[in-house]
């Protein structure tokens, strides 16, 4: 049964990833971002001049307030459809440059004069990374790039750092350190594998659930989808044209008669791909009954459509044995697809009665 390709089937599994990655982010991610920020200048206030935390603290909670702000950008554009498979990848690319930012003032915490008690210092600066990274790491586990990204703007530069001293202590929680990411760097892997395992499945099954088993076309509930989008929600809304084409196989029930059932679900199976290899991508094909199919020609007009139609019709007569009546109809401002596919009917039906092996045209 013909379902995505191989490059959309990426693409979705992806996309579906980018929206859990903002959506961890609208739940617990930017609000815990806040919270965490308080421990650094509250925990460090006797050991660190003061006036470097308080501007330590202003750059991490500017920071953040951008990423709310591309948080917010995001969901404008996904709820107005902008955001697609087709670029999402370029979302998830501005969350990672968005994470790292906010690392690189973390990072900078190892860097601080500590007045008193300087290994004790590190040693919670160190326990403050490994707890964040083990945080962001459960959170967006939606996307390898963003935890792998924190994980290496943070700890790297506090164990360099640590290392540096020299000290065998400093030796041993560098080693520790090390020990940590590799710890985490292998659960990454595996939490994202399986993630990424559970969305394809998603995606398969309710592509299944929206496909003719018989046919590999769209069913109706896929196209009851596909429609609510298509029409304009509003008068504020731009109208994209679209067409629709009902047909029906002519004679079909003598022909099942005829050569048995199994032979009519062979043809309509090639009739089916006949249909796909004549429509462009963006249309949209179902089977619509029995052996009516219904086809959906996106952003064409009736005259553009009609050429269509007329290829289908005729591929049809000349790689088979049938031939197939069609009515095609133009949507207009204020007329729902019900009424519309009502109107593509009476025009099969008016194809029927004159002789079938044509298409009807509202004109």
């Amino acid at each position: 049964m013909p379902g995505l390709d191989d490059q959309t089937f990426h693409k979705t599994v992806h996309f579906e990833r980018v929206k859990l990655l903002y959506q961890a982010a609208a739940s617990n991610g930017l609000r815990s971002s806040f919270l965490v920020i308080l421990f650094i200048p509250l925990f460090l206030w006797p050991y660190v001049d003061h006036a470097l935390l308080l501007v330590w603290t202003a750059v991490v909670v500017w920071i953040n307030c951008l990423r709310v702000l591309l948080w917010k950008e995001f969901q404008r554009r996904l709820a107005k459809q902008l955001i697609t498979p087709d670029n999402a990848l370029t979302w998830e690319r501005y969350f990672v440059l968005g994470i790292s930012m906010t690392g690189l003032p973390w990072a900078a915490t190892i860097f601080f004069p500590f007045q008193q008690q300087p290994l004790a210092c590190m040693i919670y600066v160190l326990l403050m990374h490994t707890g964040t990274n083990a945080a962001v790491s459960a959170m967006y586990m939606a996307s390898k790039a963003t935890t792998i990204s924190y994980l290496v703007v943070t700890l790297m530069p506090t164990l360099m750092r640590i290392a540096w001293e020299g000290a065998w202590q400093h030796m041993v929680i560098s080693l520790l350190g090390v020990v940590f990411i590799a710890i985490m760097g292998r659960c990454i892997r595996i939490h994202s594998r399986n993630l990424i395992e559970t969305i394809e499945l998603k995606i398969k099954n309710e592509e299944l659930s929206k496909r003719d088993y018989l046919t590999g076309l769209w069913n109706r509930r896929h196209l009851n989808e596909f429609t609510s989008n298509l029409l304009p929600a509003n008068t504020t809304e731009i109208h994209r044209p679209f067409c629709v084409m009902l047909s029906d196989i002519d004679f079909f029930k003598k022909y099942n008669d005829t050569h048995g059932h199994n032979a009519g679900d062979e043809l309509l199976s090639t009739i089916a791909r006949l249909i796909r290899q004549n429509i462009r991508s963006e249309d949209l094909a179902v089977r619509y009954g029995g052996e009516e199919f219904l086809i959906v020609f996106v952003g064409l007009k009736l005259n553009e459509a009609v050429a269509i139609a007329e290829r289908i019709r005729q591929v049809i007569k000349q790689e088979t044995s049938v031939t197939i009546s069609a009515g095609l109809v133009e949507h207009e401002w204020g007329i729902d697809f019900k009424d519309l596919t009502q109107q593509a009917d009476k025009l099969l039906y008016q194809a029927k009665s004159s002789g079938r092996d044509q298409v009807v045209v509202d004109v």
